[in-house]
């Protein structure tokens, strides 16, 4: 169903296609706008990348990601574009039409996407920093709370630990005494027997 918008669009920027009928000679109207809405298509998919970088501006990537990116990027492109050519242009595939195509890209390019990348990497950062505000804020009272009880926790800690210590010690030496005396017993037993 999209792929049918996207047709309807093509044919409303070109004012032609094939579906209608018509001849194989273009005339220079028609050449014009086809030119222009190869530009359009090109503009359009210069943003689009544009809006992958602003991705990998909030998501950090492998390089490895990044290149996978850019293949799927172009493998769209040109999906796009024979499906313009289809669309258009009899699926012909036209110089002045790719030309058209990678003109709008260095138009979007030269003129707009400067723009467009220093205006996201400012609401990038304001949104990364409303977001660690927004954790501070949330973090901030068990902070607080931890500076209270450190104090009582670390002498609580220390306090159980040396008694731990000592009570092990005891143990150790009750243990030793009464293995000395059950082996002591079990001499005097041996002996007796």
């Amino acid at each position: 169903m999209k792929a049918y918008y996207l047709k309807i669009m093509v044919v409303f920027w070109a004012g032609y296609s094939n579906k209608w009928g018509g001849s194989m000679i273009l005339s220079l109207s028609y050449q014009a706008r086809l030119f222009i809405t190869t530009m359009v298509w090109g503009f359009i998919l210069a943003f689009c990348y544009d809006v992958v970088k602003v991705v990998r501006m909030v998501f950090k990537h492998k390089k490895i990601f990044v290149q996978i990116e850019d293949a799927v990027y172009w493998f769209t492109v040109v999906f796009v574009i024979f499906f313009v050519m289809l669309g258009v242009s009899f699926g012909e595939i036209r110089v002045f039409c790719v030309a058209g195509v990678f003109l709008g890209m260095i138009f979007y390019f030269l003129a707009i996407s400067p723009l467009f990348l220093m205006v996201s990497e400012r609401v990038v950062n304001a949104v990364k920093w409303i977001i660690r505000l927004f954790l501070e804020i949330l973090v901030t009272p068990f902070r607080l709370l931890w500076r209270v009880f450190k104090v009582p926790c670390k002498k609580t800690s220390n306090l159980i630990t040396k008694i731990y210590k000592k009570a092990l010690h005891l143990f150790t030496m009750y243990v030793k005494i009464y293995t000395k005396k059950w082996f002591k017993n079990l001499g005097i037993l041996l002996k007796k027997i």
